[in-house]
């Protein structure tokens, strides 16, 4: 949600976001495919935000793909074509340290880096690659109504659009939602599915 959020105010619309399901890259032949994929979604959009979901899902052979890409600004295909990054903004998501968040709600990005590179889960050359890591810990109830708020506010939004109808938003309502789909592990999946 907070790549689509960057995509609409920096390109001017959530369309102009790029999104990779990592896990869909597991092998290590499955580089090549990547590379393609890749290069064909810059050909057509080269100004927008690409994400990366799921990074530790993908292959290390992939991973020496994106540090390229990281390193440099731009790639080169096998049939040796180059495509360049210049205009992109990317970010990446990972489950690889929700292990030790979960254990210590108080960790901090550095002990994050830290227990990666310790547990071979990523390199520090390409941890280093990025500009900043962003630890996201679990969101509390309060956390949850706020997001649940949200939630009922896009539904009424298309609500009103496709029915002419809206959903009155009440603090015993969201209180209610937030009750029911609160899931510590799953976040705010959880609360839109509810």
């Amino acid at each position: 949600h907070a790549g689509k959020m960057l995509a609409k105010h920096y390109f001017g619309g959530s369309t102009s976001m790029v999104r990779f399901d990592m896990s869909e890259f597991a092998l290590e032949e499955s580089a090549g495919m990547f590379i393609e994929r890749l290069t064909v979604s810059i050909e057509e959009q080269p100004f927008g935000l690409l994400f990366f979901d799921e990074l530790e899902k993908a292959h290390k052979t992939v991973w020496n793909v994106l540090l390229q890409v990281l390193d440099e600004g731009r790639l080169s295909t096998q049939t040796g074509r180059v495509v360049s990054f210049k205009n992109n903004i990317i970010i990446a998501t990972s489950n690889a340290g929700t292990a030790l968040i979960q254990e210590n709600p108080q960790t901090t990005k550095d002990d994050l880096v830290r227990y990666l590179i310790r547990e071979r889960l990523f390199s520090p050359e390409f941890l280093n690659r990025f500009d900043d890591i962003v630890v996201f810990h679990a969101l509390s109830k309060q956390d949850s109504e706020a997001v649940m708020r949200l939630l009922l506010q896009d539904l009424n939004a298309r609500l009103l659009q496709e029915r002419g109808v809206t959903v009155q938003i009440t603090d015993a309502l969201v209180r209610a939602l937030v009750e029911a789909g609160y899931n510590e592990e799953y976040g705010a999946r959880a609360l839109r599915r509810t």
